[in-house]
């Protein structure tokens, strides 16, 4: 087995995916707003406000994701969510400056 043959194990990556949302690498997140924007239940954020993202809880939203305490690598199958950032689903490793270009672009 080499590197380049992980492209043809979906349900390793799967795997990998799942232990990163229910065990991410980075708990807190911290941030700074650079634009005003509204999120979730009405709240705005105004630029230039410090933030501490919960990223262990987001990972385990319920709106989110369907059993978010049990390990179900099965989720990531077919459905192309990276954790690169990409996707706000999952963000093991915070999105940084990616994600102010996913929110600004949507």
């Amino acid at each position: 087995m080499e590197e380049a043959g992980i492209a043809h194990l979906p349900y390793l990556q799967a795997m990998v995916k799942e232990t990163l949302r229910l065990h991410p690498p980075v708990s807190l997140s911290f941030y700074q707003a650079m634009a005003t924007v509204q999120v979730r239940r009405g709240y705005t954020i105004p630029k230039g406000t410090n933030l501490i993202l919960n990223m262990w809880a987001i990972q385990r939203e319920a709106d989110t994701w369907a059993e978010p305490d049990r390990f179900m690598p099965e989720r990531f199958i077919g459905n192309g969510i990276s954790f690169w950032g990409k996707h706000i689903e999952l963000i093991p490793f915070g999105a940084g400056r990616r994600y102010a270009r996913i929110a600004t672009n949507t």
